[in-house]
């Protein structure tokens, strides 16, 4: 979808030089990135421009994502002269590439391959995180694994389920799993939105007075855990209040969910991340047990199920 082709993790069935495992210790200073002082010293020291941000020439990293996006992009401009067609067409990149202004200027090709990486390596990172949370929480309740494991076994038992994998929409159709879903993404953390900067004018934002040139964004994970909007509860997993709600609630619950962005800036790949998620956790469920480890150890235990 971003670039057209793929990275051939799947067609190798491994890693493919190494860049998954690279992948892991971008996730870790994204992590860091989070906290303000880090941001500031990555943005006004030597020191650390040094330790946090990347160049191309890094063999690790996001210099190695940097380098293969980069790569990409020339192999596609190149072969846009021989008319050569990507494996699949109308990617990102294409569309991209080819969009010109009114005065016929293109977007320059720093902003999209800046761009590129951000989509490659974004969107995976939180719906991974989101996925991760998803099981893991539920292995820390029970009872909500075996309500949804009893949803999903008598949905294939009434054969509203497909074999041997079940279609998105079939999937939304379990009430209870879609509560789960719903009450994970709530509760999850994923990437902060970025911040925007004011105007060059004073901004009145509410009922406060925003100076030129100030930073301003949302905390997605603060209006999803506010009490005022979920309760006395708002920080625990309860599937139930998603079942419990008036049509309402859910009406303004939807209308304040800021886990996919707001408005027009909300994420493009939304659709898809929903979708593996659904689709990931019924197939979880229809075949393994999962529980936590052992007291005290933030594992996962995952057997499968006698069917």
């Amino acid at each position: 979808m971003s670039v057209g082709e793929s990275f051939g993790f799947l067609d190798h069935k491994s890693d493919v030089r190494n860049m998954l495992q690279s992948s892991y210790r971008i996730f870790r200073y994204w992590t860091l990135s989070r906290y303000r002082p880090i941001a500031w010293l990555a943005a006004h020291t030597a020191l650390g421009r040094r330790l946090f941000v990347s160049g191309r020439d890094d063999p690790t990293g996001m210099g190695m994502w940097t380098t293969e996006v980069h790569d990409i992009t020339r192999r596609r401009m190149e072969s846009s002269t021989t008319e050569e067609k990507p494996r699949w067409e109308h990617s990102m990149l294409d569309q991209w590439l080819a969009a010109k202004s009114a005065a016929g200027e293109g977007i320059p090709l720093s902003d999209i391959e800046d761009q590129l990486v951000s989509d490659v390596l974004g969107g995976p990172y939180a719906l991974a995180t989101t996925l991760s949370h998803l099981v893991t929480t539920m292995a820390k309740h029970p009872q909500a694994v075996q309500r949804a494991q009893k949803e999903i076994d008598n949905a294939f038992s009434q054969q509203t389920l497909s074999t041997p994998s079940p279609t998105y929409t079939e999937c939304c159709a379990l009430p209870y799993v879609d509560s789960c879903v719903r009450e994970a993404m709530r509760i999850t953390a994923t990437a902060s939105p970025r911040w925007r900067c004011s105007p060059d004018r004073p901004l009145r934002l509410l009922d406060w007075d925003v100076p030129p040139g100030t930073a301003v964004a949302t905390s997605p994970f603060t209006i999803s855990t506010h009490p005022r909007l979920y309760g006395d509860n708002a920080e625990e997993f309860v599937p139930e209040r998603w079942l419990e709600a008036s049509e309402e609630q859910l009406r303004v619950w939807n209308a304040y969910d800021a886990h996919w962005g707001f408005g027009y800036r909300k994420c493009p790949g939304r659709h898809i991340g929903v979708l593996v998620l659904y689709k990931t956790l019924v197939t979880i469920l229809r075949n393994f047990d999962i529980k936590e480890g052992d007291s005290g150890s933030s594992s996962l235990v995952m057997l499968p199920r006698q069917l």
